[in-house]
This record gives C-alpha cells, sequence and structure tokens, in this order.
C-alpha cells in the first residue's frame, strides 16, 4: 500500500516539528481580538456556572465519570462531525447513558451542517495528521478530484483532501484550518484545486473544518445531509434521548422553522449556533424562534478577526438577545485554547475572557471542547479551568 500514497509515510518526529501557536495575536491573522485594557472593576462573587462537555470514543468512561463527580457538567454534547455513521453515534449515546445512570445530566447532538471539512488524510499519508511548514505550498482537493491529482503527481505540493465544495469568491485571500490555529494564503485556484501558501508551522488532522470569509454567510436552508442524519437517528432510536439538537450556521430563522417541521422527540429543543456576521445580524429573529443559542467561538472568531470585531461584545449582543427571549444561552470553545498539556494555568486572556463572561447578569454556561477531548489530558485540564473559574467566583 505505501507505494500508493501521496505523500511518503513518516512515523517518525520530524527534526522540523512544527510548533502550535496558541497565541492569537501572534498568527499571521489575528483570531479571538478583544480588547483586554477594559477595566472589570466588578466582583464575580456569588456567580453561578455549569458545562456542557464535548466528548468522543476515545475519552474514556473514568476520565468521564472524574469530571462528572464535580456535578458542574449539565450537559453532555456529542458532535455528528466525530462519528462516520449513524451506528457509532447510537454506540456511543448507549455508553454515555449507562455512565450517566440516575444523573440529571442531558445529552446534546451537534450537527455539523454544511461545514468543509479535511477528509482522507490518511489515504494520501498513511496517517490522520498531516505536518506543514511555513512557505511550503498546499493543494486543496475535492475528494473527486484526488484521482487526478495522484496522476499529475504533483511537485513540492502537499495535497490535503476536502468533503463537499467550497464556492470560492474572487476576491478571497486567506483560507483557515480548524478555527484559525492553521492560515494559509490563497495562491491560484482552477477547476481541481485550490493552491495556498502556508502563514505558519502548523499540524493539519482529519476532519478540521475549513472557513473563509464569508464562506457559510449564505446559508438558508437546513442541508440534505443533516436531514438524513436526523432520519437515521430516529429509526434507529438514538434521537429520542437527545434533549438539545444543535443546528450549526443558523443564519436566519428559516432553519430552526424548518427543523421543527421534521419528525423529532416531543422533548427535543434545538439549540442555534451562531457562527457568521449574518447570524449575529439577524440575533432577535433567531432568538425569538429558538430554545436556545450557541455562540460557536470557534467558527465565530475566524469569521469576525476578518471582519475586525472584538468577539466578547458580539458575545454581550448574543447573551442580550438570548436573556429577553428567556432562552438558554451557551458559550461554546475557545475557553483554555492555551492548554497544551503543559501549561498548568490558563492565560490571562483567557482569565480576562472569563471574569467578563462571569459578570454578565446571567448564570454562565460554558461548553468544553478541544480541552478535554484527548484523555490523557482531559481531566487535567478540566481541573484547571474549574480552578480558574471558582477563584473568580470565590476569591476575587
Amino acid at each position: 500500500m505505501s507505494n500508493q500514497y501521496l505523500h511518503k509515510p513518516n512515523l517518525s518526529v520530524s527534526r522540523h516539528k512544527p510548533k502550535v501557536i496558541w497565541d492569537s495575536k501572534s498568527l499571521p491573522i489575528p483570531i479571538d481580538i478583544f480588547d483586554t485594557h477594559r477595566p472589570l472593576q466588578k466582583s464575580a462573587s456569588g456567580k453561578s456556572f455549569n458545562f456542557w462537555l464535548t466528548i468522543r470514543p476515545s475519552l474514556s468512561d473514568d476520565s468521564i465519570n472524574k469530571m462528572l463527580s464535580h456535578q458542574c457538567i449539565e450537559t453532555i454534547r456529542i458532535s455528528s462531525s466525530k462519528y462516520k455513521n449513524e451506528k457509532e453515534i447510537h454506540d456511543e449515546v448507549v455508553r454515555v447513558k449507562k455512565i450517566i445512570g440516575e444523573q440529571n445530566i442531558s445529552l446534546a447532538i451537534d450537527l455539523s451542517g454544511p461545514k468543509v471539512r479535511i477528509s482522507h488524510l490518511d489515504l494520501l499519508s498513511g496517517r490522520d495528521e498531516l505536518e506543514i511548514l511555513k512557505g511550503e505550498i498546499i493543494a486543496l482537493v475535492p475528494d473527486s478530484n484526488l484521482d487526478i491529482i495522484k496522476d499529475k503527481r504533483l511537485q513540492n505540493t502537499k495535497v490535503i483532501p476536502y468533503k463537499e465544495t467550497i464556492p470560492l469568491k474572487k476576491d478571497a485571500k486567506f483560507l483557515l484550518i480548524s478555527d484559525g490555529w492553521s492560515q494559509f494564503e490563497i495562491i491560484k485556484h482552477d477547476e481541481i484545486a485550490i493552491y495556498c501558501e502556508a502563514l505558519s508551522d502548523c499540524m493539519i488532522y482529519n476532519y478540521r473544518g475549513i472557513d473563509i470569509a464569508g464562506l457559510y454567510d449564505t446559508v438558508e436552508s437546513i442541508p440534505i445531509e443533516t436531514i438524513d442524519l436526523i432520519n437515521k437517528l430516529n429509526s434507529n432510536g438514538s434521537l429520542e434521548y437527545f434533549e438539545w439538537i444543535c443546528l450549526s450556521f443558523c443564519n436566519t430563522k428559516k432553519s430552526i422553522e424548518e427543523m421543527k417541521r421534521l419528525s423529532l422527540p416531543p422533548k427535543a429543543k434545538l439549540m442555534a449556533k451562531i457562527e457568521t456576521m449574518r447570524g449575529i445580524e439577524n440575533i432577535d429573529e433567531i432568538s425569538a424562534v429558538t430554545d436556545g443559542i450557541m455562540i460557536a467561538r470557534g467558527d465565530l472568531a475566524v469569521q469576525l478577526s476578518l471582519y475586525k470585531k472584538d468577539i466578547l461584545q458580539v458575545e454581550d449582543l448574543l447573551r442580550t438577545s438570548s436573556k429577553k427571549h428567556n432562552k438558554k444561552c451557551v458559550i461554546a470553545t475557545r475557553i483554555g485554547d492555551s492548554l497544551d498539556g503543559i501549561n498548568t494555568s490558563l492565560s490571562s486572556e483567557e482569565i480576562y475572557k472569563l471574569k467578563h463572561e462571569l459578570l454578565f447578569d446571567d448564570s454562565l454556561c460554558l461548553m468544553l471542547t478541544n480541552e478535554t477531548l484527548e484523555n490523557e489530558t482531559a481531566y487535567k485540564n478540566f481541573l484547571i479551568i474549574l480552578k480558574a473559574i471558582n477563584n473568580l467566583i470565590y476569591h476575587n
């Protein structure tokens, strides 16, 4: 098989090991921009908070149980993009329900929607990851064009396959992967591929999302693939266990209204994920028809940075709208991006954001994702975040 790989398998650690850049302001295109000079004079004392916890199959029962023992986890989230099919989701639901037992903890299914994602890196290199060095050229190729690229054997170009299609605008300059941590400048594109230059050293992983400014602003309706998954989860009995169904890229109320017309379990509530500028502009009409709002800071931070918007000001706007309509609000991702398995505390910027969020006139619900996905560091990172919040509440 190895002679069929487009990239030579590299099973050893590269001497040019790409660095992971956690400081968002040091990236070529700064993400998660906000003004840390604003004074936060109030005390966060007495504020209440809880978590949504994202899991995947590699997170052990023991790690999940340790985090649940702190009794501040309200919901366990299963992201459909982490599973190959509805059977894997069903098996995960069975496992989680057994872990939860009689505890009052709900389940949420996060539907990935029209997100463009990297696919099949393992077919090209024998691994689920690919190292990219600053200045290297990559070719993003849709799955349907992989055979053409293999025949061409591009020189000095690393091929990254992706699902779906990317409607590239003529004035598009940058392409961002993994919520903006991996950044590329678009050089050219044709009917076969999009060619880009890496702006920094990075690692590319299977199934990570691809972002371009305005790429998802035009989303109006529920994708056929999402409806198909809903029907399959209904058929295998999984859907009835989910209290929350999270819908990606809600730009208008139309997506929520379409979802309500599907055959959903009576207890199911709909969570609108706000991930674009268009979703922000239409937040009041969305809040009026949904059961909850998720501020999806991963995708949203990428879009806001390109529009030079302050993410904390946008958060306040979205939380104000959800509170006005008496709807649940979850602040998702980017809680502890600095936690790389070595750091033992959050960065000063992450502490600033947490305090800002605790000071909002409402309880705080945070969703943990990357911080608690790796089994080796999940519980350690969870404790670091929990300690930081408790310090703000009880010692500030």
